[in-house]
């Protein structure tokens, strides 16, 4: 039997180089005629202008390869964190305070609120997220928040109500919500929410100043008191305080990337609509002390604390420490294989659930616990000083020390089982010691529920992709260095 080479042979004859690059190695082959030059036979060639714009097509066809090929891998990265968000969102199947199994629909709507709530200004996820469209006395519409909407828009797994969504919302008179919220929103006399008046209704101005209390540590804003109360009394009236909150706004990523949106009502006034009345009075003619505004601070980081808290399953003011993790995980910035990880960790030593099999005994996680473990991370930076001398010292950190780092900076008591769930959670080496680094980057993005992330948009990341990508190309064909 002949071979593949040798049928060819047989049908077309001998195997001959095209006629061009033939005559190409043939006139590369002949030598100099005779009283011809070397610089006549360079000059018989390619012009340089010829040269020059080859080389020119040369760049320009690898920018364009790699503006395409940096724009592809783009969206495999997306598409790849789109469908990884599913996942989770498939195996957590968290909507509400029981897990339970949701529809593929759903689970593609939890992804992409997800992705708003890391990515899109504060305006938009007003729009998103708030459900009611109020009809004032004077014949005005409004866009407001509940307090559930408020803190559905800040935790992540939460589906928006069926039926609601992006610029829609329920329609009804003020009168009318006045008649009904009670039963609807079921707040405590205490709530803050409750005492800051209006119904429990949230605006627009009120929802930028509510997230910019949760990003934006105590001590900020009491610095920011100290600057504008000129005076020395310790307090300020409201020209004081709206020069006070602009600051504030203006330090966070919440504030940087806010953008007005009058058609829908979304513009941020120049202190929040209800508070202001609830801080300086109807008349705006009553001063604010320090005094008031740390506990007005306090009292609303509880509240929210306590609403987080209860979306869980509580029995008997306890929750799991499974769901203990999930509820410290809310907000990290580990991918999904770091949190399998965490939460495989904790469902092998107390189970998913206080009445499963488990290696130690579960006795779940009370409300004060919560507390505590959130006073901790409001001083991550001074806990994470203390820890790091620690380590220099170059001890292992034990539940021990961790107890007594938290009683002395963060001046809160951490109970032994709270403790040994936490060393549980953040013990990579399975040595019954604390992982320093991993526990402090957690607890920090704990702390600021993703509030201090850049928000940029998918399109604003593509674009600045491309545009690096091929100004490296380009570089790289002109021999420029960066």
């Amino acid at each position: 039997m002949h071979s593949a080479r040798q049928l060819i042979r047989l049908v077309r004859g001998p195997l001959r180089p095209h006629p061009l690059i033939q005559s190409r190695l043939m006139a590369s082959q002949s030598p100099l005629k005779a009283g011809q030059t070397d610089s006549e036979t360079r000059q018989s060639g390619p012009s340089a202008e010829a040269k020059d714009k080859a080389r020119r097509l040369t760049i320009a066809t690898g920018a364009a390869t790699a503006f395409f090929g940096a724009s592809y891998i783009l969206y495999l990265q997306l598409r790849a964190q789109e469908e990884e968000e599913v996942a989770k969102s498939e195996k957590e199947g968290e909507v509400a305070k029981n897990e339970k199994r949701v529809s593929f629909h759903d689970q593609r709507v939890i992804s992409y609120e997800n992705r708003l709530r890391s990515f899109s200004t504060p305006d938009k996820l007003f729009r998103l997220f708030a459900t009611l469209n109020i009809t004032m006395e004077d014949g005005e519409s409004t866009i407001f928040m509940t307090p559930d909407d408020f803190i559905r828009s800040i935790t992540p797994g939460i589906i928006q109500p069926h039926g609601l969504g992006l610029d829609k919302f329920r329609n009804m008179t003020i009168q009318q919500w006045g008649e009904r919220y009670d039963r609807e929103l079921e707040l405590k006399e205490d709530s803050v929410f409750t005492t800051m008046g209006n119904f429990g209704l949230i605006s627009f101005s009120d929802y930028l100043f509510l997230l910019t209390l949760l990003a934006t540590p105590a001590r900020h804003y009491e610095i920011a008191f100290m600057m504008f109360d000129l005076d020395g009394n310790g307090q300020v009236d409201v020209g004081e305080f709206q020069k006070v909150q602009q600051v504030i706004l203006d330090s966070t990523a919440v504030g940087a990337r806010h953008r007005d949106h009058k058609t829908t009502g979304n513009v941020a006034g120049s202190v929040a609509d209800t508070l202001v009345v609830h801080f300086f009075g109807p008349e705006r003619d009553r001063l604010l002390t320090a005094k008031k505004f740390r506990a007005f601070y306090a009292h609303f980081r509880k509240d929210v604390l306590r609403m987080e808290f209860d979306r869980f399953d509580v029995v008997d003011g306890r929750i799991s420490e499974y769901d203990f993790a999930k509820f410290i995980l809310s907000h990290s910035v580990v991918n999904e294989q770091g949190r399998k990880k965490y939460l495989g960790r904790i469902k092998k030593a107390y189970g998913k659930e206080t009445s499963d099999e488990s290696e130690l005994e579960s006795k779940g996680i009370t409300f004060e616990d919560v507390e505590a473990i959130s006073a901790l991370i409001q001083n991550i930076q001074d806990v994470e000083t203390a820890l790091s001398m620690h380590m220099a010292a170059g001890a292992s950190i034990t539940a021990g020390d961790l107890k007594e780092v938290t009683t002395a900076v963060a001046e809160v008591e951490m109970s032994d089982h709270l403790v040994d769930v936490v060393i549980t959670l953040f013990d990579e080496d399975n040595d019954g010691n604390l992982s320093h680094r991993e526990f402090i980057k957690v607890m920090k993005s704990r702390g600021s529920r993703g509030l201090n992330k850049p928000k940029e948009l998918g399109v604003a990341r593509l674009i600045a992709s491309m545009a690096a990508c091929t100004s490296k190309t380009v570089k790289d064909q002109l021999g420029i260095k960066s």
